[in-house]
């Protein structure tokens, strides 16, 4: 009897090896796919998640907004090593562990490197966002080959619906699952033509969605790309909370006290939740320089660049650190 219950749970517990497309006529056309489900989500608060990568794991929090905003913290035991703030127009970074030389307040126009800093993984600011918020991060241009795009239905589990796009030097293959009745990014890989082959550069892989409310989110996303060294360098995300389309941030900052609530609990850059680094007690804390002059320097700056419709989370202030300048575009002040 005991061996029929272990046997009909291996059962149960399988998959099928090949699942067949989920429509029997004309492939879903390419616009649709890119569009994904008809409620997009409008920016997401993760006060928990973890970061993997070479160097090790650490706790990551962040909050994004469509297109283009972002703001984030990686720490451990509770203590802030890189905070990294992207709008429009602008990128700040806030360096406290590292080399002594490294450490410090960075500003500059919105650069791949400041994600770099933050994540392990060099990429654009709206392909990140896009990427966490559930879009397709087109990242090849629009002018097509001659071949045109390519687009077929991979059986193999759990399915997916691979579009292709090429133009002369770059190939990017996305890919789409067919979830609780809308189709949904679930991946892409970009490849960069060299001589007759096509070469990897940068690949994304969306696993374990979960729904909240009607919309749907991977909560597992794996990052791989090149790093400066011409390294496969892999980022693992796993969310460990979520608060899809926040009042916060879909209506913006209003300085009232909901948007003062909503901050103190998805806001990574001042303020630290109390369960934040439980996994990472023994972990030294490493901080920076201060220069109280540049800090009011710097605060006073932001504050005029400041418009009322960026909600108040997606701007990072020195906290005592050093002005340094550019991290990304070359001009960092010395020591």
């Amino acid at each position: 009897m005991t061996l029929l219950v272990l046997f009909a749970g291996l059962i149960s517990g399988c998959h099928p090896k090949n699942v067949r497309a989920p429509y029997d006529g004309p492939p879903p056309n390419p616009s649709v796919l890119l569009r994904g489900g008809e409620s997009s989500i409008e920016a997401i608060q993760v006060p928990r998640a973890k970061v993997r990568q070479r160097a090790g794991s650490a706790t990551l929090m962040f909050s994004a907004q469509r297109p283009d905003r972002f703001v984030g913290t990686v720490q451990i035991a509770g203590n802030e090593l890189v905070s990294v703030a992207l709008r429009p127009d602008r990128y700040e970074l806030r360096q406290i562990s590292g080399r002594p030389s490294a450490r410090g307040f960075y500003e500059g126009e919105p650069s791949p490197c400041a994600i770099a800093a933050l994540l392990g993984v060099a990429m654009e600011p709206r392909a990140l966002v896009s990427m966490l918020l559930g879009d397709a991060p087109v990242l090849v241009s629009a002018s097509r080959s001659p071949g045109g795009d390519v687009q077929r239905w991979e059986r193999a589990y759990p399915g997916h619906e691979l579009l292709v796009l090429e133009d002369d030097d770059m190939r990017q293959e996305l890919r789409f699952r067919w979830i609780a009745g809308a189709w949904r990014f679930a991946g892409t890989s970009v490849q960069r033509r060299e001589g007759d082959r096509w070469q990897r550069v940068f690949q994304i892989a969306h696993r374990d969605f979960e729904a909240f409310g009607d919309r749907q989110l991977a909560t597992h996303i794996d990052v791989t790309s090149t790093d400066s060294n011409g390294e496969q360098q892999t980022v693992k995300i796993h969310l460990l909370e979520v608060h899809v389309d926040p009042a916060s941030l879909v209506a913006g900052s209003t300085g009232d006290d909901a948007d003062n609530n909503a901050h103190e609990q998805a806001a990574p850059i001042d303020r630290w939740d109390e369960h934040w680094g439980e996994e990472d007690q023994d972990s030294p804390q490493e901080s920076g320089e201060e220069d109280p002059a540049a800090d009011e320097a710097a605060a006073t700056a932001s504050e005029s660049e400041t418009d009322a419709s960026v909600p108040k989370i997606f701007f990072l202030s020195p906290a005592g650190l050093r002005s340094r300048g550019d991290l990304c575009g070359g001009s960092i002040a010395g020591p």
